[in-house]
């Protein structure tokens, strides 16, 4: 892997891995423009631990005040939501590990910009709730959890299903979107430990410097895609992402079976 390609795929990751796109599908994508057959693993947990720093680094006083404040409550909210999620993970790869293929991209695109679109028009409704995750049920936090475990398909965004439910079950759109990034911290860290434990470190075969550059790209666009979303959730419609999401399943399917 050469360092230009590093920092294209690190783009994608920091970018994608936030806003609503989904990046497991677009490095797909991005993988198959480039034409990398080879095993990325030690890449892939280099990005993603970029992009877990960046979580940490935004919402750190959050943390903080999960950890150690009065929203304590939110922990047992966040192994409500992993439970459900990590069943989901485990159900799919062993019964459905045929939809890890190209094949289904454009359908998981069709599924992240749908719930997007039913997402938006929730989004709408006033809602008097305040902006305090300690305050949200136990069954929506089960329900996020649940759908969040799709996620692990490529082409369903993780961050626009999560948010997207919360909205759904009516919580607050700030709260929706910081529930949805604190919940981002445990899924990438059962993501690394799974990629650790499959991990070879036959240490000839990878380029050190290039994944360096392509994680420390993915960890500035990570901060830069965490602030740019949350700027729109607050102020505007995100519904520009389904419309995106919509255009891009299409062309996929009519390529991937018509041509």
């Amino acid at each position: 892997m050469t360092i230009i390609i590093a920092i294209i795929l690190g783009l994608v990751q920091g970018l994608c891995e936030f806003l609503p796109i989904s990046s497991s599908g677009h490095l797909l994508i991005f993988e198959s423009l480039f034409n990398i057959n080879q095993n990325n693993e030690f890449f892939n947990i280099l990005l993603h631990l970029a992009t877990l720093l960046s979580v940490v680094l935004i919402y750190r006083k959050k943390i903080a005040e999960i950890l150690f404040g009065k929203e304590k409550r939110v922990i047992l909210l966040l192994i409500l939501s992993m439970i459900p999620t990590c069943l989901v993970v485990v159900l799919i790869k062993a019964l459905a590990s045929e939809m890890f293929t190209a094949s289904f991209l454009g359908f998981g695109f069709l599924f992240s910009a749908t719930i997007i679109f039913v997402g938006d028009m929730f989004n709408k409704r006033k809602i008097n709730n305040s902006n305090n995750l300690a305050k949200i049920k136990k069954g929506s936090a089960l329900t996020i959890g649940f759908l969040q475990g799709f996620a692990c398909l490529p082409g369903i965004s993780r961050s626009a299903t999560t948010v997207n439910t919360a909205l759904i079950l009516g919580i607050e759109k700030e709260s929706a979107l910081d529930y949805s990034f604190i919940l981002s911290i445990p899924v990438i860290l059962a993501s690394l430990v799974y990629e650790i434990i499959s991990l070879d470190f036959t240490l000839p075969q990878i380029d050190f410097l290039p994944a360096l550059v392509g994680a420390i790209v993915a960890f500035v666009s990570s901060l830069f895609s965490i602030n740019l979303i949350r700027n729109i959730i607050k102020n505007k419609s995100w519904i520009g992402f389904g419309i995106y999401l919509t255009l891009l399943s299409i062309a996929i399917i009519i390529f991937t079976f018509i041509f």
